[in-house]
């Protein structure tokens, strides 16, 4: 099954992306048509089908640039429809789509060869745009790195097919081999006898090897590679002997070699030598890397962009239609009976300022820090104080009942930054207050005795899903048991920012529904010097 892929690098206005929708919801391809057509970059055109069977006569017909499959349709599923269009030769990419966040599915889809995975609660114009745009690119990537392929292949072939002619015609001439594989660019022409010993070894690249070809000769052919890679090329060898032509790759120190073996037989059918051809494939491999590596950049900065704008959206508009409503309430109390509601709202509007500044300083320090304008200036300065002081600030974010104990080990005198200390303190203890219930204690410890400073905070909360932690300082990213608790997804990261620009680390351990503990680990100075996080 052939597919011609849309060309967006030269793609005018006017070009037609051609899209297929496959859901057995009539409601879901009208919101999802809405979608496609607030689309401004492109012209795209999308068809609908609303069963299993019609889809795959549809993919068949290879009439589409790209296919959006929903998960659910019927009896069976997205992901078979799409493992069978695969199957079946289809090379446009195709897009599944879902009703839930579901990792699991996540997966699955992208082992299979989706092209990327799309909650349907959570597509916009932009989000869509994006990933059809993307999974075209990627397609189309695809497909010129397996044309790379075919046309590696079919010179190699046709290299091996010439000097496999040649070699028979020339066999009992030791000396005509040599002459061939000296003229063999890029590469080694190698002779084996029947136990994989060098008989013949020449050609251009023979100087990239550790050993000279006089000391290779009579060595096992395995042994250009590394150990752990000696089992696996004498297995291929060992099939070559019996009669099998194998292409392969394999790394010899700074090189990739694509390896063509192919059988000799001598005058009574029997073989006798191997002959393998080796192409030094080095600068396709880069290419080949390059490609993924870019693909994969692309793929990352699209979900940061992605988690920014729901971020974005959702702390930005909560905070701004309560104060809104706060304001329009306190238009209807007018007399002097109703200053306690005036209060009440004047309260609310001033919290929610208060959140927006918070959002709002979180995003300059990122850009201070991505612009290396931060300053570290440490300081001698009494710890016991400065918590005493901090914590009493503290209050007044906690929720009701939770007390802030603070428990002192060794000195109390350190030498840090206390801005970027208190910036960090605010940001753990604060997080500990909002992941914790009404009444739940956070403790406050710390240890200063030589050659360390460390801090830690621990909260009783509601913990960090184990499959998370892994992305706990990743911008943007909030764990999902805390998507309904106000943050931005910013704090951890800078935290860690901070942290490392005072020459400390940040550590955490966590049990769901049991709590949270982050631990800070500073070398203890004593004369201050200032850096910069440039």
């Amino acid at each position: 099954m052939s597919s011609t892929l849309l060309d967006l690098s030269n793609s005018s206005p006017l070009s037609n992306i051609r899209i297929l929708l496959i859901d057995d919801d009539e409601e879901d391809f009208l919101l999802t048509r809405d979608i496609v057509e607030e689309i401004e970059h492109f012209a795209m055109k999308i068809d609908w089908v609303d069963n299993y069977e019609t889809a795959m006569q549809t993919i068949l017909a290879d009439r589409h640039d790209v296919y959006l499959v929903d998960y659910r349709l019927g009896a069976r599923d997205g992901l078979t429809l799409i493992q069978e269009a695969l199957t079946a030769g289809c090379q446009a990419p195709m897009i599944l789509l879902t009703g839930q966040d579901d990792l699991e599915v996540d997966a699955k889809a992208m082992k299979i060869g989706a092209a990327d995975y799309l909650v349907k609660s959570q597509i916009s114009a932009d989000l869509l745009d994006r990933s059809i745009r993307y999974s075209i690119k990627q397609a189309k990537t695809l497909r010129q790195i397996q044309h790379m392929n075919q046309e590696l292949e079919h010179r190699v072939q046709e290299r091996t097919k010439d000097l496999e002619r040649v070699v028979d015609e020339l066999q009992t001439s030791e000396q005509l081999y040599s002459s061939i594989a000296n003229q063999f660019p890029f590469g080694v022409i190698m002779i084996l006898d029947r136990n994989m010993e060098f008989v013949l070894l020449d050609g251009q690249d023979v100087r990239h090897f550790t050993l000279n070809q006089d000391e290779l000769l009579g060595k096992k052919a395995y042994e250009l590679v590394t150990k752990e890679k000696q089992p696996i090329m004498e297995y291929y060898l060992r099939r070559v002997r019996e009669g099998e032509q194998l292409t392969f790759d394999f790394e010899i120190g700074a090189h990739t070699y694509g390896f063509r073996g192919t059988p000799l037989t001598d005058r009574h059918g029997d073989i006798d030598k191997i002959l393998v051809v080796a192409i030094n494939i080095t600068q396709q491999k880069e290419v080949e890397r390059n490609y993924k590596n870019a693909l994969a950049k692309e793929k990352q900065l699209n979900e940061l962009k992605s988690r920014f704008i729901s971020m974005a959206s959702h702390e930005f508009r909560t905070p701004l239609s309560t104060i809104l409503t706060s304001v329009s309430l306190i238009n209807r109390y007018q007399s002097s009976e109703e200053q306690p509601k005036r209060d009440k709202h004047i309260k609310r509007i001033k919290s929610n300022v208060s959140n927006l500044t918070g959002i709002l300083d979180d995003f300059l320090s990122l850009s201070k820090l991505e612009e290396g304008k931060v300053i570290v200036t440490p300081v001698r300065f009494n710890l016991k104080n400065f918590l005493q002081e901090l914590t009493e600030e503290m209050y007044g974010v906690a929720k009701s009942g939770q007390q802030i104990m603070v428990e002192y080990t060794g000195d109390h005198v350190v030498c840090l930054d206390r801005r970027l200390l208190k910036n960090v303190l605010i940001n753990l203890i604060s997080n500990a207050t909002k992941y914790s219930a009404p009444g739940g204690p956070i403790t406050v410890n710390t240890d200063i005795s030589d050659p360390y400073i460390r801090i830690s905070v621990r909260d009783e909360g509601i913990g960090i899903p184990e499959e998370e932690q892994i992305h706990l300082f990743e911008r943007f990213y909030r764990a999902h048991n805390a998507t309904n608790i106000q943050g931005t997804g910013l704090g951890l990261h800078i935290v860690r920012k901070y942290v490392s620009l005072m020459e400390g680390r940040v550590e955490f351990e966590s049990m769901l529904s049991e709590g949270t503990t982050f631990t800070l680990t500073f070398p203890r100075i004593h004369q201050p010097a200032a850096t910069t996080s440039g």
